[in-house]
């Protein structure tokens, strides 16, 4: 079994894709093979009913019909017929009391049905009125043979899946195809109720359901039983293989590939080409069978081959600024005849420079001016746009794509001559315009990269990837399969090859692998070991410097309980634009799993991630400054795994520390309850803890400024579920009549430490200072009954961020704060003093 349809969105476009979960299909390779399944009284036949099954066959099945489901053939014992034919859905269904010469009625979907891809299909029987559905998505029909009538005839035939039986009583079967999930129901089900659950592996009990056959069962031969997982039950409704050579194939085995067969012309990045030991490429080979190959015998102009461009795939780098990179072929023209039908589709990344004819050609289907192109321009508007100049017309659409970000498919399609030219980019259909492709009548040959036409600054500066062309206007569900296939095959996340694990260790990077779309950061003495990724949206952010840190124990946890994943990182740029940046975090699976058993979070899907962004930047949770952490829920994070490892990945416009945990909030920031109390010349601190494991010590330190911070006495740590300390610093003072700032560092086995809040204490006589307005905004104004020296503002966790001179305004700007608490602290003489200050906006 079993198929998932998935809705994903991308950069590249938004469209269904279907993808196999794991399990099994029954797999055909020669006639005579398929289920029978008895069904002698003909319960499974119904007046309204639904028939739903999941299909892959192959390029090599041709125009040959492919069996889905079948109940006996003409005659008496005929009922219906459901098959795929030339590439259409085609489901005949024959009159009660009705013959082979009259009683039947045909009818064909409007739309094909892929090759070399997995496709759910549904045939949909109301009174006398037949509907299709392809992946979930209504197709009309059209009557081919007979009349429409009421009601169906019942047979005793067996119900047959994957085959059916001919006039000469032998069972023929549709070799090099796969059949799954085959689902007959009681009912004429919806368009929405096929919509919603045709991806999916169903319970049996759905109301309705009669007979579903999953066909994940295992082996090979016949004689295999294959159970009815529905409402009706017994050896009536189970059915068994046919043919010794019947098997049952794993999913994992059946691949995708391009969709539509015999394209003119296919070039891929990822197949053969000739290169020479600098990647520089003289011969892009056509790999449709055709031998169409594009060339470039000037090593100057040849393009260069890159190897993990599009997420780990390769593609073609033309430099149509620095150099003028092409490749082409004279004399074949892979759409020859002017006005003729074409699609072509083409996978492309415009380089974050792009200049040149802003934009470029990416293919043009001939050489001179009279030759249809696709292309990318600018529309004037200052953005690049998806355009087509098709000789005399210049249909174009402002569709804008960002250069650099993103992976484009750009698919153009006309039915020939006179007729409207439709285009699509990342799927999404735009502007549709009439096109003269009568004088279509440029040199022979076609060119990558360039026009050729004699015009200068056109070409593409970007990548290339992919470009298949077709020598028909194919239809929209083979479009939409295609492009389901390339995205899958570019905007799927892989890596660079070189990656297999995670560091087991504290590791620094001292090196990049830039693919063009992400950055990889590594360290030389373990290439294979990865530690984050970023992708700088073509935003300059100099030298990366990424450090990933392992908590010594199975998970993270803070003295207040609360837990983190072992693994955590702090990221780092040399510079940092403004603008959306994106990072990607590994992990093991083992680390997931030991902080799922802990918290009892599911699936990596629940966590979310804190991060820090501040001058201690360390390694160690950061518990003071509130405004210098932000908290990324879940919803905003893209989770999944590679190379056996889990990551997250989400958009940030900063870098930082990053620790990943569960639940829904931020980790906490304040982890103690720590007081001062002043007697005299005395404090008392206290303090008290909950939940208190594997803690070693606690260190009281001390500042006069609130910036350099002393050890003045160390008490070790009780542990358990509730404590109270206390300590004196006797003589705090010491007679300087000014303020004294403590706070709580606590010192866990490991070695991990935390700091508390920060407190302070005033001595002696304190000035009368005013501070307003408060809440404060853009100004403040700072008035004193004794002469200030100097004015610090100090965060809440004691940092000191911003230090004035005293004016005789007395007014000064904290437009640059951000909102929250901070201290101002007043210098007099050798006294200071210490008063809140909140800016609110």
């Amino acid at each position: 079994m079993k198929k998932i349809f998935t809705l994903l969105v991308f950069n590249i476009f938004l469209l269904a894709v279907q993808a196999q979960l794991p399990g099994n299909s029954i797999h055909i390779t020669a006639n005579g093979q398929g289920v029978n399944i008895p069904d002698a009284t003909g319960a499974t036949v119904n007046t309204d009913m639904t028939i739903e099954a999941d299909i892959y066959y192959t390029c090599a099945n041709g125009s040959s019909a492919v069996s889905v489901l079948t109940k006996g053939w003409c005659g008496a014992s005929w009922s219906y017929d459901f098959e795929i034919s030339d590439n259409y859905l085609l489901f005949t269904k024959f009159r009660p009391g009705g013959n082979c010469n009259t009683g039947y009625v045909s009818y064909t979907s409007a739309d094909r049905i892929p090759f070399n891809t997995w496709t759910h299909i549904a045939v949909v029987m109301t009174g006398s009125t037949i509907a299709f559905y392809i992946n979930g998505v209504f197709s009309a029909s059209a009557i081919t043979i007979g009349s429409a009538f009421t009601g169906i005839q019942l047979s005793g035939e067996p119900v047959r899946i994957a085959m059916y039986k001919n006039l000469g009583g032998s069972l023929v079967s549709s070799p090099l195809s796969n059949i799954d999930e085959v689902r007959i129901w009681h009912i004429a089900r919806s368009a929405a109720q096929i919509l919603a659950n045709y991806n999916t592996t169903l319970a049996g009990n759905e109301p309705g359901l009669y007979c579903y056959w999953k066909l994940d069962e295992t082996g090979s031969g016949a004689g295999i039983t294959c159970l009815n997982s529905a409402t009706a039950t017994g050896a009536t409704f189970n059915g068994t293989t046919q043919g010794a050579g019947t098997v049952f194939s794993n999913n994992n085995t059946v691949i995708n590939t391009i969709p539509i067969c015999s394209p003119m012309l296919w070039l891929r990045a990822d197949s053969t080409l000739t290169k020479d030991g600098s990647n520089r490429v003289s011969q892009w080979n056509d790999v449709s069978g055709n031998n169409k190959h594009a060339t470039q015998a000037i090593t100057t102009n040849q393009p260069v081959w890159m190897p993990n461009v599009f997420n780990g795939k390769p593609a073609l780098w033309f430099d149509g600024v620095n150099g003028n990179y092409f490749l082409e072929n004279t004399t074949q023209t892979p759409v020859a005849t002017a006005g003729s039908a074409r699609t072509y589709f083409v996978v492309a990344k415009a380089d974050c420079n792009a200049q040149g004819y802003k934009g470029g050609t990416l293919f043009s289907n001939r050489r001179t001016s009279q030759a249809s192109t696709a292309e990318f321009s600018d529309n004037g508007s200052g953005g690049v746009y998806y355009a087509n100049n098709l000789c005399c017309t210049h249909p174009s659409t402002n569709t804008p794509f960002a250069k650099g970000q993103q992976i484009f498919t750009g698919t153009w399609r006309t039915s020939g001559t006179g007729t409207n030219i439709d285009f699509w980019m990342n799927g999404i259909a735009t502007t549709t315009s009439n096109g003269n492709f009568v004088i279509d009548n440029g040199g022979a040959g076609y060119a990558v990269g360039d026009r050729r036409d004699g015009t200068t600054g056109q070409d593409w500066q970007g990548y290339i990837a992919e470009i298949i062309v077709y020598s028909r206007a194919v239809s929209d569900a083979e479009k939409l399969a295609t492009e389901t296939y390339l995205k899958n095959k570019y905007n799927t996340t892989y890596l660079p090859s070189q990656f297999t694990k995670v560091p087991v260790i504290k590791t620094n990077n001292d090196l990049v692998l830039d693919d063009a779309s992400w950055k990889h950061s590594y360290n030389s003495a373990d290439p294979s070991s990865l530690i984050v990724s970023v992708k700088d949206n073509c935003l300059d952010l100099g030298a990366i410097t990424d450090t990933v840190y392992l908590e010594p124990g199975i998970y993270g946890q803070l003295p207040t309980g609360d837990k983190f994943l072992r693994r955590h990182f702090v990221v780092k740029t040399q510079n940092n634009p403004a603008g959306t940046k994106r990072v990607r975090l590994y992990f093991t699976v083992q680390e997931f799993n030991d902080l799922k058993t802990a918290t009892g979070i599911n699936t990596i899907a629940d966590l979310s991630v804190t991060k820090y962004q501040g001058p201690t930047e360390d390694g160690n949770y950061f518990i003071g400054d509130a405004t210098n952490v932000t908290y990324i829920p879940s919803s905003s994070i893209v989770s999944g795994s590679l190379f056996g490892q889990y990551y997250l990945e989400f958009d940030i416009t900063g870098f930082s520390e990053f620790w990943i945990h569960g639940g829904t909030t931020i980790l906490p920031l304040r982890l103690l309850n720590f007081t001062a109390v002043k007697k005299s010349n005395d404090v008392n601190l206290q303090w008290q803890t909950e939940d208190e494991v594997a803690v070693d010590r606690f260190e009281v330190e001390k500042s006069v400024d609130g910036i350099h911070f002393y050890k003045i006495n160390s008490l070790p740590a009780k542990n358990g579920l509730q404590n109270n300390y206390a300590c004196t610093d006797v003589n705090a003072d010491m007679a300087k009549k000014g303020i004294a700032f403590y706070r709580l560092k606590q010192v866990e086995l490991p070695g991990n430490y935390f700091y508390s809040n920060i407190v302070k204490i005033a001595f002696g006589n304190k000035a009368a200072i005013t501070i307003s307005p408060l809440p404060a905004k853009d100004m403040v104004t700072i008035r004193s009954s004794e002469a200030i020296s100097k004015i610090q503002v100090l965060n809440s966790a004691g940092q000191a961020i911003k230090s004035w001179q005293p004016n005789t305004l007395q007014q000064y700007m904290v437009s640059d704060l951000p909102n929250g608490l901070y201290f101002i602290v007043i210098t007099k003489g050798e006294t200071q003093q210490a008063e809140k200050m909140v800016i609110e906006r």
